[in-house]
């Protein structure tokens, strides 16, 4: 397509400041009259700015390179949808993802066009995303893969979002991300909120409370803990004698409740809810248990195993310590049920004809979730000066690079550090009396 035989026309239309519009012939051709096709764009200020894009777009075309303007004005909801079906991933990462689309990149971008997301427009968003960093960065890098699929495809010339580095700093996000900071407690602000749930007979919910408090599990192993794993012996020497201590093992293959959604066969997202591994890559471990609490979860296992040999087959918690109070897998806006009114407080509810009234409750930790409580337990670790190296280990989190070869060659967990954690732990429960015990309905 030589530039003597075939070249761009630019055209004025209108009056005003950009009224110059360029069309440039393409390859294809009228199925009916064999006649060649052109491409447009318009908003150009001048004659020549219009010829010289005209002019590119033919360079491109004898580069290969060329991109269809119809393409490229795709919006991009269209194009995910697309994108979509093509992905081979598991159903937990096809979940994660379509939570990102619908939370996040669908409500700002889904109608605009493919050739409209710029650097500028996406670095402005994620300025103003109130969700935690890590979240951010996945959220800005789906988009990113998305937008570099596209480009393989053919319907943008490249990814224009591709390596991009968002700031941590700029005052909108930091104004907003204080606004939006965790709830958390320390381990013994949550004794009362057991208390609370003891006190209306929700024994096996006080329980799981008291156990993210004083163990520092996430949501996930805590529902997902089956009594074979719960209060397991494990003997140490401290001091020249024989030490005994309680651990909580978390199973690298069914440690961790997942949530997660399907589609079914008419498109419609379903929950579903499964047990597998926990978060890599050092979910699975064992926690120490203090006394006091090993004390009430072997009394809440032996009730646990009896409902199990009971029930058989027909028992839906399968020997999990924590269910509903159906016997069933916990769900994150089921258990929501359950915290927000012992943390938040609750009106007095009357008591009427067929059901049981309910004092009110007083705000104790308002909107404190259970991932709250990690928060506090990690907190408590820092106050009480417990090593990094057990710190690390109680609450599965992956050593920091900077110290992760040091520490693996020369540092390791010992009784005495053990002890001082667990003894820490009884101080602060015994700081504020304990649970209850007889106040159980």
């Amino acid at each position: 397509m030589g530039r003597g035989k075939q070249r761009p026309i630019a055209e004025q239309r209108g009056q005003g400041e950009y009224t110059w519009r360029v069309k440039w012939p393409t390859p294809r051709r009228s199925p009916k009259t064999g006649r060649i096709l052109y491409d447009q764009a318009s908003g150009f200020a001048t004659e020549d700015d219009a010829m010289d894009h005209g002019w590119e777009q033919l360079a491109k075309m004898r580069l290969g390179r060329y991109t269809d303007p119809r393409k490229a004005a795709t919006p991009l909801e269209d194009w995910v949808a697309i994108w979509l079906d093509a992905q081979p991933h598991s159903a937990k990462t096809a979940s994660t993802r379509r939570r990102y689309l619908r939370n996040f990149i669908l409500p700002e971008f889904g109608h605009t066009a493919l050739a409209d997301i710029n650097r500028f427009v996406v670095r402005t968003w994620a300025g103003r995303m109130t969700c935690a960093e890590v979240t951010r960065n996945h959220v800005v890098g789906l988009l990113s893969t998305i937008l570099s699929a596209a480009a393989d495809a053919g319907m943008i010339d490249a990814n224009p979002i591709f390596r991009l580095k968002l700031s941590k700093a700029g005052a909108q996000r930091a104004a907003v991300m204080r606004e939006t900071e965790r709830v958390w407690a320390l381990p013994q602000q949550a004794v009362p909120i057991a208390q609370r749930l003891w006190d209306c007979g929700r024994r096996g919910d006080a329980l799981m409370v008291l156990t993210a408090a004083f163990a520092g599990l996430r949501y996930g192993e805590l529902t997902a803990l089956h009594v074979d794993n719960c209060c397991l012996m494990r003997r140490d020497e401290l001091d020249g004698r024989p030490w005994a201590r309680y651990v909580i093992r978390i199973d690298p293959q069914v440690g961790a409740l997942h949530e997660t959604t399907e589609l079914d066969e008419q498109g419609v997202e379903r929950t579903r809810l499964y047990l597998g591994p926990p978060k890599p890559p050092n979910g699975a471990r064992e926690v120490d248990v203090p006394a006091f609490l090993a004390e009430l979860l072997i009394e809440h296992g032996a009730r646990v195993r009896a409902r199990a040999e009971a029930l058989g087959q027909r028992d839906p918690a399968r020997g999990l310590m924590f269910v509903t109070p159906r016997g069933c897998l916990w769900r994150r806006s089921n258990w929501s049920g359950v915290m927000r009114p012992a943390c938040d407080g609750r009106p007095a509810r009357p008591r009427r004809r067929g059901t049981a009234g309910a004092a009110a409750w007083e705000p104790l930790v308002p909107g404190l979730e259970l991932h709250g409580l990690r928060h506090g337990h990690s907190t408590a670790m820092e106050e009480d000066e417990i090593a990094d190296v057990l710190r690390d280990q109680v609450m599965g989190h992956e050593v920091p690079k900077e110290r992760r070869e040091m520490r693996k060659r020369y540092t390791h967990v010992s009784a005495v550090m053990r002890r001082k954690r667990l003894d820490a732990l009884t101080a602060r429960w015994e700081k504020v009396g304990g649970l209850q015990l007889g106040a159980a309905a």
